[in-house]
């Protein structure tokens, strides 16, 4: 027979009962499971459940720029190269028709409500809060230091497509004689709505051989010698919406003689849009 075990009951300091034999002393208590223990030991002032990287400006921050500069951002940043309009769609967190509705109105509360300009403002501020800078288009880069004389080959192809590209740009204006009817008395009749025109300029801004200033000497010159047009003046009738809204514009005049030109010398059909507002 084996022998027998002494073995002794005994209530440890917590109230835990415990059984002690002969070299060993076991506890009643339950295990914990390794979840319990990470929930014990779980900082009870944490509450940041997210591990996206740390926002520099709180949402309860007031809104300080008003719905129209707001979009004027959102234009810039989009025309300048900032990223793609579905990309910043993404970026923000909205869907198409919201972001269209707003960039569609025009006024400093046109759309204070929009989910579009609240998460806008935010993607801004928190950009300036990092340092980052809205871009530019195709700004100059700062002098490199000398570097080793280029081989023929490379500045060949460097001046080669540099050539290229400005002959492109070159081309969108060269319009030699063409002229439209009505033209020299500025009274050309115009067949392209205020919202197709915007809808033109968009495009053609996209063109990676097209700046806006670029595209100001071009639409000036479809008005006449002398004639200029700011910046200012094409903000303003981009941000307007309606097909009659902006119609009294400089831009608009202008901008239609302008693409009416590519679209003849393209030798290209006039669109459905073009041809339901001739009859």
């Amino acid at each position: 027979m084996p022998p027998k075990l002494s073995s002794a009951i005994e209530v440890g300091p917590l109230g835990l009962l415990a059984v002690q034999t002969a070299g060993s002393y076991v506890s009643s208590a339950p295990k914990r499971s390794a979840a319990e223990a990470d929930v014990e030991n779980e900082d009870p002032y944490d509450d940041d459940d997210d591990d996206s990287e740390t926002q520099l400006v709180g949402r309860g921050e007031p809104i300080k720029w008003n719905c129209n500069q707001v979009r004027t951002r959102i234009r810039s940043f989009i025309d300048n190269g900032g990223m793609k309009v579905t990309e910043f769609q993404r970026a923000i967190g909205v869907n198409p028709v919201p972001y269209r509705n707003f960039m569609a109105q025009n006024g400093p509360y046109k759309g204070e409500n929009s989910s579009v300009y609240q998460q806008a403002y935010f993607f801004f501020r928190e950009r300036e809060a990092r340092g980052l800078k809205m871009p530019r288009k195709r700004a100059k880069a700062a002098p490199a230091a000398p570097a080793a004389p280029a081989t023929p080959s490379a500045t060949t192809s460097s001046t080669s497509a540099a050539a290229a590209k400005k002959g492109r740009a070159a081309a969108l204006t060269d319009f030699g004689d063409l002229r439209l009817a009505g033209e020299e008395t500025r009274s050309v009749k115009v067949y392209d709505s205020c919202d197709e025109i915007r809808r033109k300029i968009n495009a053609h801004l996209q063109l990676p051989e097209v700046t806006q200033a670029s595209f100001l000497r071009d639409v000036a010159g479809q008005l006449g010698p002398g004639r200029s047009v700011q910046g200012v003046q094409l903000t303003a009738f981009r941000s307007k919406h309606g097909p009659d809204e902006g119609a009294s514009s400089c831009v608009y005049y202008g901008a239609y003689v302008f693409f009416e030109k590519i679209r003849i010398q393209a030798n290209k059909p006039k669109s459905k849009h073009r041809l339901g507002m001739e009859k």
